[in-house]
């Protein structure tokens, strides 16, 4: 049992997608702005995020924290409007539902290549292949992204804070002169 680290999932929502749904946007819509139409995937892919939900909020009062990591969708869902919006609309949803939950931390595609931008992170062959859907420099960037939440997550809390009040409370700078009273407070 994980007692002293962080769990992190890495999911990327089209694997949870029947592989004949993806790019299959002439089958399952009237047109490239038509609804979501496929109403019994829609329903089930829905019941699944919800139950990932609960599990998450459910899993984490007594353990350590976890990490979810929605990775970014690949070329061809983006290509497939319906499709990439409802995914956006399930990344919404477990977004606000995740996020009051104090031990489950939440990375969204658009924080990950905010912080480290990239046009092509997706390697279709690798994907094809063996299910290996980024590049390398994609996972380096995921890998770096998860240390650093990892490290924010397990540092000890700032104790000290430090201001300059000194030409703004008073007039005068405190750490230079001979004389104390060189400090000028006023009304």
């Amino acid at each position: 049992m994980n007692t002293n680290g962080l769990n992190v999932i890495l999911l990327r929502l089209e694997d949870w997608a029947p592989p004949e749904l993806i790019g299959a946007q002439a089958v399952l819509f009237n047109n490239a702005s038509a609804a979501f139409t496929d109403a019994s995937f829609a329903l089930s892919f829905q019941q699944d995020i919800k139950k990932l939900a609960l599990i998450l909020k459910s899993g984490t009062e007594h353990s350590v924290p976890c990490l979810l990591c929605i990775c970014p969708p690949s070329a061809k869902v983006l290509a497939d409007t319906p499709l990439a919006l409802f995914f956006q609309q399930m990344e919404g949803y477990l977004t606000s539902e995740l996020a009051p939950i104090p031990g489950v931390h939440l990375v969204r595609p658009v924080d990950l290549l905010t912080l480290y931008p990239m046009d092509d992170y997706h390697e279709p062959q690798a994907d094809k292949l063996g299910n290996i859907p980024y590049t390398p420099s994609f996972f380096i960037a995921l890998g770096t992204m998860i240390a650093r939440r990892m490290y924010a997550l397990r540092r000890p809390p700032y104790k000290v804070i430090v201001l300059d009040c000194d030409q703004t409370l008073w007039t005068g700078i405190c750490g230079e002169g001979e004389d104390p009273l060189h400090v000028e407070i006023d009304q």
